[in-house]
């Protein structure tokens, strides 16, 4: 969707999403960037040789272990959601600031319904829920072996 204007004699072409500030070209971009790395990390190792079963991956109902051991898959999937995760709320940032309750709520359900969809992509079958929870438990020494291997330093 293309709008002429005349400036100063001259006519140019310039896109109606650059007029708002660039916001509708920047959530493209950054969408753009997000699905660009999703398939990338999702297109790495066994995986990519399943190619029928690569869109049949559905959310399950998280049950986190009694020992909070997070697994190398785990960790694995963890570390393949944190930057897409990162530019996702960087995409809807914006979008919060909205003062219409109506939009907002909008917003927030599909900001949420990405991130977890992110996640089980990445190969975190629970989810958002379940990268949460290895956030939380990463850090327990049980799971210090598992941090190691995957080149994860916490200070």
């Amino acid at each position: 969707m293309e709008e002429g204007r005349e400036i100063s004699g001259y006519r140019t072409t310039v896109c109606v999403g650059l007029e708002n500030g660039g916001r509708n070209v920047r959530k493209t971009i950054a969408f753009v960037l997000l699905s660009s790395a999703l398939l990338l990390q999702c297109g790495k190792g066994k995986e990519a040789e399943k190619s029928d079963s690569a869109g049949d991956e559905k959310k399950v109902e998280f049950v986190a272990p009694a020992d909070s051991s997070v697994s190398v898959a785990q960790m694995r999937g963890w570390i393949a959601c944190n930057p897409l995760l990162d530019s996702l709320a960087y995409l809807y940032q914006d979008s919060f600031k909205t003062e219409d309750a109506a939009a907002r709520l909008k917003y927030q359900e599909e900001f949420m319904q990405a991130q977890d969809e992110i996640c089980v992509r990445a190969g975190l079958s629970g989810g958002y829920e379940e990268y949460r929870w290895i956030l939380v438990h990463a850090g327990h020494p049980r799971n210090k072996a598992v941090l190691e291997s995957a080149g994860v330093d916490i200070p």
